[in-house]
């Protein structure tokens, strides 16, 4: 990240007008730099000396400050105790700041009942220096048409313009509680689901079109001629021109393949598989099965819908998490079997959510600050 964003976001932070998208990109920042060369013999105390020196030449304050002719500890010591700079204190304040992944700032209070709000437009993009970029959360996608700015035409700042013949291999990063749309260099669109990352590159160049995934995705696949290929964990996506959803998280124990339009060549490490509309293949560890099904319930998710049909409690839960951001504790493990069918909005509250769940006996919610209790139904 430039100096000079840092310094911005420091005084943002200072000033407590920082957003939670902005606080993200600085903690990444931060986290880069404080972990480095982390011994695990360091008192609490050696570290915070040490990451703290550290900041300070990351930033070119030592220069300022003349550290490197003082004695760290006594400087340490003497910053918390004046915290006379606004530098400094930034500093002092991101230390003690709790991850952004441990404050949920999607968690309200209504009456002091507790409940979480949906997910919305959040998104970073880590270029390939290492930069990360906080998206706005006013704007609903990013593309790489002559350069890179936003889908509504505005940029996204000079420092982070890219040249129309420089390539940068680029990651669209969707924190759990986000979801982002991205237009590739060829015109293909990709809309990111929650907890989810696109690595691909600025231009496309050579014979084939190659990006990877991690997490779930909705592609539309312009036609130019050359192949476009899909990487996930366990599988290479090959198409010319279709619309497609790829789910393919690695805290799941399957991946999942739908084609909307068109036609896709998938191979996995159990042979290759052509699929027609309105079919999907699923690979776990053990095997691919190749079905029809109703490709529109898996794209439920992109015009705000969740679409349970038939799905397992705990497979349910897994996707609620991730929009809203929270954990979900099973008092018992039968219970993560149970079936579920529910259509509901996913701009909805959680509590309405889980309401809807409840009501069909299968099990009762008890929503908290830091989790939500999955217990057997009381009758």
């Amino acid at each position: 990240m430039h100096l000079q964003r840092v310094n911005y976001l420091i005084e943002k932070l200072v000033a407590g007008s920082i957003s939670s998208s902005e606080q993200d990109e600085l903690f990444i920042w931060y986290k880069e730099v404080a972990e480095q060369e982390i011994v695990s013999s360091e008192t609490e105390e050696e570290i915070q000396i040490r990451i703290f020196f550290r900041l300070i030449e990351s930033t070119g304050y030592n220069q300022q400050l003349d550290l490197k002719s003082r004695n760290i500890k006594r400087i340490w010591y003497g910053v918390v105790a004046a915290v006379a700079s606004m530098l400094l204190i930034g500093f002092v304040m991101l230390y003690n700041l709790k991850a952004p992944s441990e404050v949920n700032l999607q968690y309200v209070e209504h009456d002091g009942k507790p409940d979480y709000m949906p997910g919305g437009n959040r998104a970073l993009l880590r270029m390939e220096d290492g930069e990360v970029i906080a998206l706005s959360t006013s704007k609903t996608g990013i593309q790489m048409d002559k350069g890179l700015r936003y889908t509504d035409g505005d940029g996204l700042g000079a420092s982070i313009a890219l040249q129309p013949d420089q390539v940068q291999q680029l990651q669209l990063i969707i924190p759990r509680g986000g979801i982002y749309q991205v237009i590739l260099s060829d015109g293909s669109k990709v809309w990111l689901n929650a907890n989810s990352t696109l690595t691909y590159p600025s231009q496309f160049v050579g014979a084939e079109r190659t990006v990877s995934l991690e997490g779930e995705a909705y592609f539309e696949i312009s036609k130019n001629g050359k192949p476009f290929i899909v990487k996930t964990a366990q599988q290479d996506i090959n198409v010319l021109g279709t619309k497609f959803n790829v789910s393919s998280y690695s805290n799941r124990n399957e991946e999942r393949i739908t084609l909307v339009e068109g036609s896709i060549q998938v191979k996995s490490a159990f042979g290759a598989y052509l699929l027609h509309p309105n079919q999907e293949l699923i690979t776990d560890a053990h095997k691919s099965i190749q079905q029809d099904t109703d490709a529109e319930d898996a794209i439920a998710w992109k015009s705000g819908i969740f679409l349970f049909d038939n799905m397992k409690l705990a497979d349910v839960l897994l996707r609620l998490a991730d929009w809203y951001n929270v954990d979900f504790e099973f008092k018992e493990e039968r219970l993560k079997s149970e079936l579920i069918f529910a259509l509901v909005k996913r701009s909805d509250q959680i509590s309405v959510v889980l309401q809807k769940i409840a009501d069909t006996d299968v099990a009762a919610f008890d929503i908290q600050k830091t989790k939500i209790i999955v217990r057997k139904k009381r009758n």
